[in-house]
């Protein structure tokens, strides 16, 4: 009986998960917002905070830039990842008007702390961002 159980909570977890990640596919597929951590924000302000440092990351409404504020407000940097690039790569790939639609920071294994922003465009491409000074390094795309 305990074994049904557990199998019956085991299946439904993995419904609700299927079920989670498909409404993120399609709000990102219309252009409903940004998955911030995992979690769709469909309005803005669309904001990633890295709670050891209390620093905020802030994507602009057109999902096109990143400002860093520091936990006292003061800014840090700002930056367009596109443009950093100099649009070499994004330039009419699948679209001429790329934006973020998925951020998350990646966290180092030794510090267990945030060490990159990971984020991705709505045109598939992708890279990371440095927390520190905004530096974009591109990743690729599908």
């Amino acid at each position: 009986m305990r074994l049904l159980l557990l199998l019956t909570l085991l299946l439904l977890s993995n419904y609700i998960t299927m079920a989670q990640t498909e409404y993120l596919s399609v709000a990102i597929r219309t252009g409903k917002g940004v998955v911030i951590n995992d979690k769709m924000v469909t309005k803005p302000p669309y904001i990633l905070t890295d709670t050891t440092a209390g620093t905020k990351y802030i994507i602009n409404r057109k999902r096109t830039t990143i400002k860093a504020v520091d936990s006292n407000g003061k800014k840090m940097w700002k930056k367009d990842p596109q443009k950093s690039l100099g649009m070499s790569r994004f330039k009419n790939y699948r679209t001429n008007n790329p934006y973020i639609e998925y951020i998350k920071f990646s966290i180092d294994n030794e510090t267990n702390k945030p060490s990159k922003l990971s984020i991705r465009y709505n045109n598939s491409q992708f890279g990371h961002v440095h927390l520190k000074d905004g530096t974009f390094h591109f990743e690729g795309q599908d």
